[in-house]
């Protein structure tokens, strides 16, 4: 026995303490996944710890994986939202300028002279009138024109936010499938090295 302590103090493993082995062991019994059968305890003692520390370490990658997608999926949104914010600004603005500008050629129009004869100021109003309407129409068309390009943008915005957010949940999701095939692999190759390696007596002992 004491040769085998001797032999588990000198087994090297990121993922082994003979020690803390034993300590966990004691406590989780219950062994999942690869079978243990024919395992001696040592075996099992290594095993077990080894699994824990492995996955205690898989957990630790798939959420700083998940933290870092999150992350960049709250950026994402937060500067489209900065972004809509800006492009809603760029619409009042241009509205206002519209508007101003409306506004300023209606001032222009010349008044319609008191000392004329009903036909001439018949045609002068009908001419104020159409001038009127014209620039109305003008100031219309120009609103819906700087709202057809508000809204592309709008939609760019958000084509971009979604595209952005599946990209990075893509990424996730090869990271996280990375991390299994990685990790699976470890758990294969700790299990196997403690068969390897570790010894120890498999024997129950006989009933009286």
């Amino acid at each position: 026995m004491k040769d085998l302590e001797e032999y588990l103090l000198h087994y090297a493993s990121e993922y082994y303490d003979p020690v803390k082995a034993h300590e966990y062991y004691m406590k989780n019994r219950e062994l999942k996944g690869r079978t243990t059968k024919g395992m001696s305890t040592e075996q099992r003692e290594a095993w077990s710890f080894a699994k824990e520390n492995i996955r205690n370490e898989k957990k630790t990658k798939v959420e700083e994986a998940k933290t870092t997608k999150e992350k960049q999926i709250e950026d994402f949104r937060a500067k489209a939202e900065a972004t809509r914010k800006r492009i809603a600004e760029k619409l009042k603005m241009l509205i206002e300028q519209i508007e101003e500008k409306k506004k300023n050629e209606l001032e222009k129009l010349e008044d319609i002279p008191k000392n004329i004869s009903p036909e001439q100021r018949a045609k002068l109003m009908e001419k104020r009138k159409k001038k009127i309407a014209d620039l109305r129409e003008d100031s219309k068309e120009n609103k819906d024109e700087v709202r057809d390009d508000v809204k592309a943008e709008r939609e760019k915005t958000r084509t971009e936010l979604k595209s952005l957010i599946t990209n990075a949940k893509e990424t996730y999701k090869i990271a996280k499938a990375d991390l299994d095939a990685k990790y699976e692999k470890i758990y294969q190759t700790e299990y196997d090295n403690i068969k390897t390696n570790i010894k120890g007596s498999t024997k129950t002992r006989r009933k009286k």
